[in-house]
């Protein structure tokens, strides 16, 4: 049986028609996947994107007429994966800014394509899957060269505090932010991220299980395996948020917490 994060909607943007029925042909290929709307320029493309929202994948063309891309994937959802189709290596660069789940260099081939789809069926098994996710629908603004990029608010497990800036860890890499890590939870309010120690701020729909580190505090576990140990007073916070969201034991862990001894790596 295909399960749900196997079956793939995704949306074609693609000029050039040969180009464009080649890919759909290729993704069709794939049981799981369904071609649910393709696009010629950039207008229509982000007319779509404005009415709809069930989309799981976007495959864009570096190259579109009527607009630049950045018009169109600033209102992507933050669950929506973007794969680059474009037959100029100098986009690479851009794939990697926009947080790309890959990029597919002209021409390519029905094996590349099945490459790309697996590589996002893994991105989404990454991703957080529960509650807190559907409020993180904004942004976050990362270094990269000499220039700010935006990444999905959705796909950062956590915001790390380094110095004057911020690491914001993905399941797949880290960038630098400018601003403090106050400034930064300032700025995302409630958004569902946690405040679990001074130098951590970590995403509340990635936690995979809290574990018991001492008599006092409490350690987070990331999908990865990563653990944050949490403050005394980051420990409450955690004990609080198990509560609401009812995923709490009676000690306050995660009620189906795995084994204490994984091979995850523990920061504090």
């Amino acid at each position: 049986m295909t399960s749900s994060t196997d079956r793939l909607r995704v949306v074609i943007a693609e000029d050039e028609p040969l180009a464009r029925r080649a890919l759909r042909r290729m993704l069709l290929a794939d049981p799981a996947v369904e071609v649910v709307a393709e696009h010629a320029d950039i207008p229509a493309l982000a007319a779509y994107l404005r009415a709809t929202s069930a989309i799981d994948v976007l495959f864009l063309d570096v190259r579109m007429p009527g607009g630049s891309v950045f018009d169109c994937v600033g209102l992507l959802r933050p669950e929506t994966l973007l794969v680059f189709t474009t037959a100029h290596a100098e986009h690479a660069a851009v794939a990697f800014d926009l947080d790309a789940a890959d990029y597919l260099r002209k021409p390519f081939g029905a094996p590349r394509v099945h490459e790309a789809l697996e590589r996002v069926r893994r991105r989404r098994y990454a991703m957080p899957q529960h509650g807190a996710q559907a409020h993180l629908t904004g942004h976050v603004l990362v270094r990269v060269g000499v220039r700010d990029v935006p990444v999905r608010l959705a796909s950062v497990w956590r915001f790390e505090g380094a110095d004057d800036c911020v690491r914001v860890v993905t399941a797949e890499r880290t960038w630098l932010h400018a601003d403090t890590l106050r400034q930064l939870e300032q700025a995302l309010g409630a958004g569902g991220f946690l405040r679990v120690h001074r130098r951590h701020l970590v995403n509340s729909a990635a936690i995979r299980a809290l574990l018991p580190h001492d008599a006092h505090r409490l350690a987070v576990e990331l999908p990865n395996g990563d653990r944050i140990v949490a403050s005394r007073r980051g420990t409450s916070v955690l004990r609080l948020w198990a509560q609401r969201a009812g995923t709490a034991g009676t000690d306050g862990t995660a009620a189906h917490a795995p084994d204490t001894h994984g091979a995850g790596g523990t920061r504090r």
